[in-house]
């Protein structure tokens, strides 16, 4: 399989975080990325995806670094969920939706749920 078998789109961008963000955790947020991606912040790779229409989100807290931050991301068009994912939109790969930094606390709630079962009253 030659380059042009698999094509990758490559996206960097550098950023400064807020001060506000200090002592908390900080998430890279994707809205929808289509296609296998690759994630790495300051040379490091930070994580993976290939769910396509549907959000990615990492933990970067401990990749940041103080001052200015460089985020690169390769996209691969194709992976093994190409085929799964391709039923019914065109082909086209890349960044599609918002890509934001969120900052949480450090403690927090997130995914709780109730679960009330029946008895036999």
């Amino acid at each position: 399989m030659g380059n042009e078998d698999l094509p990758i789109g490559t996206y960097r961008t550098k950023f400064g975080v807020p001060a506000s963000f200090s002592n908390k955790e900080i998430f890279l947020n994707f809205g929808s990325i289509s296609g296998a991606a690759t994630i790495y912040l300051n040379g490091k790779k930070v994580g993976y995806s290939k769910a396509a229409k549907t959000p990615a989100e990492f933990n970067i807290t401990s990749y940041l670094q103080t001052g200015e931050n460089v985020l690169a991301i390769q996209i691969f068009k194709w992976s093994d969920a190409s085929y799964l994912e391709d039923q019914d939109f065109w082909r086209l790969r890349g960044i599609e939706r918002d890509v934001m930094l969120i900052a949480r606390p450090k403690i927090s709630v997130e995914d709780f749920f109730v679960v009330s079962d029946l008895d036999n009253n």
